[in-house]
């Protein structure tokens, strides 16, 4: 009766299995490494009925050459939320991303909303920024909407004035299970948000 108790201590428990095998899958795909010779499984379900409005965004900007500013991911969520992962793509031949350190692949990251305990934000690959966000520390990200995670991004000195770039949410290439995904609080499933991509573009100096 373990999965089916209500008991407040069950309930912790079933949450962390969840949540722990919600991360170990996300790990173990090695944060969206390309596998090119393995197919990609069409097992995305869409949004789940009542949850249509629940959404992973990233918001529009601009940007100056050779400037730095924040890119922001804006979640909606109307179920308390245990976890979630992102994963977007942007153009290496207009920008890059702000590392902690020096050849660091570890990005500079701040969480605006929730409260979590992973946070484990990487650029795993060129052009891709991938992160996950796990064991909610004490409630996870409550029901709500608004700037949830800040990266920064840098422009080439080079890039030119007036032109625009998209950043997309991006699936891993060998599997649509990994990344983009909401988990729930309660620990019962994880569910897909709707993705919607924002476009930064670069301005001259004033």
């Amino acid at each position: 009766m373990l999965f089916g108790s209500n008991r407040p201590e069950i309930a912790v428990v079933r949450r962390a299995y969840f949540i722990c095998a919600f991360l170990l899958t996300v790990l173990l795909a090695g944060w969206g490494c390309s596998k090119p010779n393995e197919p990609v499984p069409d097992t995305d379900p869409g949004p789940l009925p009542g949850r249509e409005t629940d959404t992973l965004q990233i918001l529009d900007g601009t940007i100056s050459p050779g400037d730095t500013t924040d890119v922001i991911i804006y979640i909606v969520n109307t179920e308390q939320l245990g976890g979630y992962t992102f994963r977007f793509s942007f153009d290496t031949s207009l920008f890059e991303v702000v590392t902690e350190t020096a050849g660091s692949a570890v990005l500079d990251a701040e969480q605006l909303r929730g409260d979590f305990s992973i946070f484990n934000i990487q650029t795993p690959e060129p052009g891709i920024a991938a992160g996950v966000l796990a064991f909610s520390q004490p409630n996870g990200l409550l029901p709500g909407g608004g700037n949830t995670i800040r990266l920064r991004l840098s422009a080439k000195p080079y890039a030119p004035p007036a032109k625009k770039s998209f950043f997309e949410f991006v699936d891993a290439p060998y599997d649509t299970n990994v990344s983009n995904w909401f988990a729930a609080f309660s620990g019962a499933y994880q569910y897909r948000p709707v993705r919607i991509p924002g476009e930064i573009k670069i301005v001259a100096k004033q």
